[in-house]
């Protein structure tokens, strides 16, 4: 017997303006994917901006654990790339969030989606 538990959705979006990778704006777009999610938020999300020696560019990481799992925020500003990951063992809806991602940022910007299931196998 096999039992879904959550379902993981991966968005690679690319060509994002440098303005739109700034913490403001993430916090901003991941508020608005908690609310469109109806997903409940534990606790104030993790932001932490990356830089190195070995990685001259400095882009962020934002996680907001939710109730329902996590929402994840990974950008890299030298490559106009902005990684979202979203785990959540309550149904999402997916075409809203495309959507509400093509509204929030510029039009040049191009989606990449991939959905996959957390499965048990009991």
């Amino acid at each position: 017997m096999k039992k879904i538990i959550g379902t993981n959705f991966f968005i690679d979006v690319y060509k994002v303006k440098n303005e739109l990778l700034d913490e403001k704006f993430l916090l901003k777009l991941l508020n608005g994917l908690i609310k469109l999610t109806k997903t409940i938020p534990v606790g104030k999300p993790f932001v932490k901006k990356i830089s190195s020696s070995k990685y001259p560019y400095s882009g962020y990481s934002i996680f907001q654990i939710i109730q329902e799992s996590h929402l994840a925020l990974h950008t890299w500003p030298e490559y106009n790339y902005l990684a979202i990951d979203i785990f959540s063992c309550k149904p999402i809806p997916e075409k809203k969030i495309l959507n509400y991602l093509k509204k929030s940022l510029n039009k040049e910007t191009q989606l990449k989606f991939k959905k996959h299931l957390r499965i048990l196998i009991l």
